[in-house]
């Protein structure tokens, strides 16, 4: 798949979108319950729950959700009650739309950094030397709470100094619904493994645009920096992956820092041997079976045991590999 191609993806998708400011109070009146308005349209996960943030409507009791369990016009009602004759109700925002899907109740300053600006930016900036290793949702809709893009480029790096290949991976993510900024990771991507040992090297952000106007011309001046730096940062990261090849760990103890035994299970599934390496390959080859937020706390994990001093006189039976807390 070409960039290119998920451009005009993203393209099509996205036609028929539009921004209507209103006050609280009259999206309140159009709530009918569940994720219905009137007049037959409809709102997504993300658009109701904003809706209810910004209504302050109570939704959960004594860690219970129990709003969900109202039926459709006491759900409507109580929306209203908490709107409708109060400073609140007056109170503009923006709700983004996709023909007559809400997407998104966001306050009325919001400025969206579109998809589309996104990969306009990206060809313009290295676009043609870019090769695109994942991208998601795969069935991407106008809908989606995010998007995220993963792309390598022709640097290589040698992880054994022989045939051990690995290429400077971008991560791209981005929202137009309020779910977050626009945000650059830089990672490795491994070719001799099938999960490509795919990385973000943690702390090494490279840009985090907040959503306000941007200029085409600034994007891709940001993109072009962000990629520059990438390569600097991936060629770091290489070194220690390969002196983590040399590293023999505590496997049982590194595997207490995970939350449960299905989550220990999988890593031991994916282990090959009971080296540092080995034990940071086993980690991001399981976070390849979750979705791009859920990978992106099991690459977190990886990288803390990959930044621990594994050494002997540093080592200590009784503590947590990862955030250093007593185990019990």
């Amino acid at each position: 798949m070409l960039l290119t191609d998920i451009r005009d993806r993203v393209a099509v998708a996205t036609e028929g979108c539009w921004d209507d400011e209103m006050a609280l109070g009259k999206l309140a009146l159009n709530y009918e319950g569940g994720h219905n308005l009137l007049d037959g349209r409809h709102m997504t996960d993300v658009a109701r729950k904003q809706l209810l943030d910004r209504a302050g409507v109570p939704t959960r009791h004594q860690g219970n959700d129990f709003f969900d369990k109202l039926r459709p016009e006491t759900q409507a009602h109580v929306v209203q009650d908490c709107i409708l004759g109060k400073p609140l109700a007056e109170k503009s925002i923006l709700a983004r739309w996709h023909e007559n899907t809400l997407r998104a109740v966001v306050s009325n300053y919001y400025t969206c950094v579109p998809h589309l600006l996104v990969l306009e930016a990206l060809l313009q900036a290295q676009g043609p030397l870019f090769e695109v290793r994942g991208f998601w949702p795969a069935q991407f809709t106008a809908e989606a709470k995010t998007m995220h893009l993963r792309l390598t480029t022709p640097t290589m790096h040698l992880l054994d100094g022989q045939s051990d290949k690995a290429y400077t991976m971008i991560h791209i993510s981005n929202s137009e619904v309020g779910r977050g900024a626009l945000i650059v990771d830089v990672g490795i991507f491994r070719v001799i493994c099938t999960n490509g040992l795919v990385a973000r090297i943690g702390g090494a952000m490279l840009l985090r645009a907040r959503h306000i106007y941007r200029e085409p011309s600034e994007l891709i001046g940001l993109f072009n920096e962000a990629v520059n730096e990438a390569e600097t940062v991936a060629t770091e990261f290489t070194w220690k992956l390969a002196e983590a090849r040399e590293q023999q760990v505590p496997i049982e103890h590194a595997l207490a820092g995970l939350p449960s035994n299905r989550m220990r299970g999988l890593v031991r599934e994916s282990l090959e041997g009971d080296s540092l390496f080995d034990l940071y390959n086993a980690v991001t080859s399981v976070a390849q079976q979750y979705t791009p937020e859920a990978q992106f706390q099991w690459e977190r994990w990886g990288r803390q045991l990959l930044d621990r001093d594994w050494s002997e006189h540093r080592h200590d039976v009784n503590e947590c590999p990862v955030c250093g807390r007593e185990l019990q």
